[in-house]
């Protein structure tokens, strides 16, 4: 393959093959067979490179690909910063509520004392008055003539 037919193959001008490999510091006949003059196969690979012509209609779906994964990068983001600031928040309300817990048991610890404290109060007392009643002699019962005067004073319609 001459670089003419290359060129019409490529959709380009020869000039415009010659203009970009000598840009890049190139020479043609470097990438040409010296005998016949014919493209090598190396010289066509790298004539393929320097003019790769993308299908639009490729170029157009990948740049919507592109679009589209970005956006989902972009809303990704925006939970994982949502998602950080709500563990953010989760952590400090965890660490009041543990704070406010030990206060709690704490609180709870003295009542619980104080509970103790007063019942061994409560049986002390209750064992000290027992001993002081069983100190105490019982009074004798009320005489048979009191009896009497209790009850003619408590019923209805009798006068003393």
């Amino acid at each position: 393959m001459k670089v003419k037919d290359f060129a019409r193959a490529a959709g380009i001008t020869p000039a415009a093959i010659y203009k970009r490999v000598k840009a890049l510091g190139m020479s043609l006949t470097d990438l040409q067979d010296p005998q016949t003059g014919e493209l090598t196969a190396d010289g066509i690979d790298t004539l393929e490179g320097l003019f790769r012509v993308e299908d639009p209609r490729k170029i157009t779906e990948l740049t919507t690909k592109i679009t589209e994964l970005t956006t989902e990068v972009t809303e990704l983001t925006t939970k994982i910063t949502k998602l950080t600031t709500e563990i953010t928040e989760l952590k400090t309300k965890l660490t009041s509520v543990e704070t406010e817990n030990a206060a709690l048991k704490g609180k709870m610890d003295v009542v619980v004392g104080e509970r103790d404290y007063l019942r061994d109060a409560l049986d002390r007392s209750q064992q000290l008055e027992g001993l002081a009643l069983s100190k105490i002699p019982l009074l004798p019962p009320p005489a048979p003539a009191r009896e009497k005067w209790y009850k003619r004073l408590f019923q209805k319609g009798e006068k003393v």
